[in-house]
């Protein structure tokens, strides 16, 4: 499995061009109709880093690959006997390829209501994000980190196992952020599994 990521804000213009003139027709519609740039340069970037992830594990051209997707809505490259999985926050895009099923999230550190934890997380994962300074009302410093970490491993897990977000109290991430799963990448949160 490797994974890479790209910062929008070092993206120039040509690779913006280069990236679009790249990608298929679905991908450039849905790049026409964001209002944002920002979200432009996101949507293109993960298509871009999944090209190339692709096409370095996979020996094929970039420009050649073709993406679908599950009933469930999970990404997949046609005809390869790859995987990848594709996610974006604030100045993250970040992209990880496999031979087999992966899912990667990314989320950036932001204040975030004690009451969003409370509903999305287990027992144990409840009890590391109190432990930790910056617990209360509005999460903040290590708390804030830690809800973080757990988010983004659940969102990682469930896009790894394709099934889609159901009960988020249903996996407990505490193993899998305590064995490397889970890291920052300045001032944003990573979490694969693979």
């Amino acid at each position: 499995m490797t994974w890479q990521y790209i910062d929008i804000r070092t993206v120039t213009q040509a690779e913006y061009n280069a990236w679009y003139a790249m990608a298929d027709d679905d991908r450039r519609k849905k790049c026409d109709v964001c209002r944002v740039p920002e979200d432009r340069v996101r949507s293109l970037a993960g298509d871009h880093l999944a090209r190339e992830g692709l096409a370095r594990l996979c020996g094929v051209d970039p420009a050649g690959i073709r993406f679908g997707r599950s009933d469930r809505g999970k990404p997949f490259a046609t005809g390869l006997e790859a995987h990848f999985n594709i996610s974006h926050s604030g100045n993250f895009v970040v992209c990880a390829v496999s031979e087999r099923s992966v899912g990667i999230d990314v989320e950036q550190l932001r204040p975030v209501r004690s009451r969003l934890a409370q509903k999305v997380c287990t027992p144990a994962e409840l009890s590391y994000i109190q432990e930790a300074p910056g617990w209360g009302d509005l999460l903040s410093g290590e708390a804030m980190v830690r809800f973080f970490r757990i988010w983004t491993a659940k969102e990682a897990y469930f896009k790894w196992t394709g099934t889609g977000i159901t009960d988020l109290k249903s996996v407990d991430t505490l193993e899998h952020i305590r064995t490397g799963g889970t890291f920052e990448l300045e001032g944003h949160v990573v979490s694969i599994f693979e």
